[in-house]
């Protein structure tokens, strides 16, 4: 705590902001993603707060045994509530170049139904833009639908995030590729103790009209008690199929 006006964190740390789609902890992989650096907490605003770091992340050896520099960034987070909205904005430059990363997030409820949008380009310029629409039809069942879409230039995609690997490393889809649209609708289901979803996905490109996947996902959680639950995912991504149980533990 500086004097009351930045809390400051040294030190190697886990780094998320908003949706992750930028910079997050890639939590479900088994190689997980820590950066060693410096963040400030500002408290400058009771509306909004102010995230201020210094990040690097050595990459060891590259395939051909060479070593390879420390990867380092700069960024700038706000998150707030505005108005009953929820906004992120991150902001991140690359500290050997002049390359910068930018992902708005906005969320809120409107005329009865939880809508969002993340708007994300990333080192190279490429987009990848969701919108979504959830309405709750009931205290147990919601429906949802949901719109990605993807630049022209290369495909959005920044490195070792919780979106960067398929199904084998981030347990979904991953980054898709340049000109891709995903239109996705889902349902889930609350029972007390045991819940039910179910998220079907279509993916098509904008300018290759023979191309279609199709990506259908299903999953039971049940709840073990107060702090623990048990998960059982289901995957078939067309020829391919994936199974995973998960376990969490809140202390």
């Amino acid at each position: 705590d500086l004097m009351g006006y930045a809390n400051v964190t040294i030190g190697r740390q886990a780094l998320s902001y908003g949706s992750g789609a930028l910079m997050s902890g890639r939590d479900w992989s088994n190689d997980r993603t820590t950066w060693d650096g410096m963040t400030f907490d500002l408290g400058l605003s009771d509306v909004a707060d102010i995230t201020v770091g210094y990040a690097s992340m050595n990459m060891g050896a590259d395939t051909s045994g060479t070593n390879t520099d420390d990867i380092g960034n700069m960024h700038v987070n706000i998150a707030g509530e505005f108005s009953g909205w929820s906004v992120n904005v991150l902001y991140m430059t690359r500290t050997a170049s002049d390359d910068a990363a930018t992902g708005i997030d906005i969320s809120g409820g409107l005329m009865g139904a939880s809508v969002s949008a993340s708007m994300n380009t990333d080192w190279d310029g490429d987009e990848m833009t969701s919108y979504g629409l959830s309405y709750a039809v009931n205290d147990d069942m919601s429906v949802s639908v949901n719109s990605t879409s993807y630049g022209d230039d290369g495909g959005f995609n920044m490195a070792n995030t919780n979106m960067d690997g398929s199904w084998n490393v981030t347990g979904g889809m991953g980054y898709l590729s340049a000109n891709d649209e995903d239109l996705s609708y889902g349902l889930s289901y609350n029972m007390g103790g045991i819940s039910l979803s179910a998220t079907m996905h279509n993916i098509t490109n904008a300018i290759d009209e023979d191309y279609e996947r199709e990506v259908t996902q299903v999953g039971i959680g049940y709840a073990l008690g107060d702090n623990a639950g048990l998960g059982i995912s289901y995957a078939t991504d067309d020829d391919a199929k994936y199974t995973w149980v998960t376990l969490t533990v809140t202390p």
